[in-house]
């Protein structure tokens, strides 16, 4: 009995080893004991880089995380026979969360988007429909005060578009038509000054009318 536990011992330590050998930097497939298989992604130094579940087909199929070379996660995904679905995390090197969102059965971008600056504040926010942009979309300064709420459809601006200072102050309006500028847009300076109007016709610029320097202008 001892001599056999000890040449079970020898085998799985070769394993191990033969597994984990350094220098590896591209991707190749590997077997847990467990018989699940994996994609893996070395750096040049032998650091993991990535690590993804694979079905009986060697399709992606399940868990798939990449790392920084700290051995921090950078992005967390699941994936179901090849395709991208669920929640999709990626970070920033400290574990806090870079951006949020979510996967349909289909691989496209479905559901609600969130993106973060480094020091936790919210940067944008808005939804994907289809993997398309839908709905009202907001981005922020680093300081949390609101830069630009957009209004979205089928991936393209529409509406009522807006764009702030860092003051709050309001600083472009203008409307959008199937992405593209029409009719009026008025820039404003810090104080609510009006510095420029413009007019367009299906994203073509008509008319500009500059009523103060445009240093203080959002561009």
């Amino acid at each position: 009995m001892i001599l056999i536990n000890s040449i079970l011992l020898l085998v799985i330590v070769i394993c191990v080893n033969s597994c984990g050998g350094e220098g590896i930097d591209d991707v190749e497939a590997i077997h847990s004991s467990s018989e699940v298989k994996y994609e893996k992604e070395l750096y040049p130094d032998g650091q993991l880089k990535s690590k993804i579940e694979l079905n009986s087909e060697g399709l992606r199929d399940g868990e798939a995380l990449s790392f920084y070379h700290s051995g921090a996660v950078i992005n967390k995904a699941i994936f179901k026979n090849g395709i991208r679905v669920g929640e999709n995390f990626v970070y920033y090197e400290d574990s806090s969360i870079k951006i949020k969102e979510v996967y349909n059965e289909s691989g496209e971008l479905h559901g609600v988007y969130e993106e973060y600056f480094e020091n936790g504040i919210l940067k944008k926010k808005g939804r994907f429909e289809d993997g398309n942009m839908a709905g009202e979309w907001k981005e922020y300064y680093e300081n949390g005060e609101l830069y630009e709420p957009n209004q979205m459809k089928n991936g393209e601006l529409e509406g009522i578009q807006k764009v702030f200072h860092t003051n709050g102050q309001l600083g472009v309006i203008g409307l959008s038509q199937g992405g593209l500028e029409e009719g009026e847009w008025i820039y404003l300076d810090l104080d609510g000054d009006t510095l420029k109007e413009e007019y367009y016709e299906k994203g073509k610029l008509v008319r500009s009318n500059q009523l103060k320097p445009s240093k203080k202008a959002v561009e």
